[in-house]
């Protein structure tokens, strides 16, 4: 089953980028997007990217996007996402927010509500919930913000 996935890069570097995902998977449909290139691909083509790419900066997948407008409605909308395929209980996660055109007050308070999304979703389904590591977390989890959509993604490349 194809996975959406997100190549975010430097800007300037998205066709480059694009032509080097071509190489590396023919036949892949690649959509360079300014600040990266979207594609579709199974794990197995997550760990060629991982391995293979050179100007890419993470490979992401996405877990759910869609319209917001307040901080309430991205922890609803978080806690919506099926994050057992992604995480267990035992491992550690931690959100990074970034924004362009935002209008909510403080982005580490809608880090702080994804992260509650997640860990109230855990402890409804199974009694237990992922701890939080700032420092090196087994699991990342990025949320993008703009004006009025949200995009969340998991980090597939691990530790830079």
């Amino acid at each position: 089953m194809p996975l959406p996935l997100f190549l975010p890069c430097a800007a300037g570097v998205e066709d480059w980028l694009a032509e080097e995902i071509a190489r590396v998977l023919p036949g892949t449909r690649v959509y360079p997007r300014r600040g990266g290139v979207a594609l579709e691909g199974d794990p197995r083509e997550v760990m060629i990217l991982n391995l293979e790419l050179r100007l890419t900066q993470r490979v992401l997948i996405e877990v759910a996007e869609g319209p917001y407008h307040h901080e309430d409605d991205l922890y609803e909308l978080a806690r919506t996402v099926d994050w057992s395929q992604w995480i267990t209980p035992r491992q550690t996660l931690r959100v990074d927010t970034t924004a362009t055109k935002c209008p909510l007050k403080s982005l580490n308070f809608v880090a702080l509500r994804i992260k509650d999304a997640v860990c109230d979703r855990f402890r409804a389904a199974v009694g237990e919930r992922p701890s939080v590591e700032t420092r090196d977390p087994q699991v990342p989890i990025l949320l993008f913000l703009s004006e009025e959509r949200y995009t969340l993604y998991l980090d597939l490349s691990g530790t830079p």
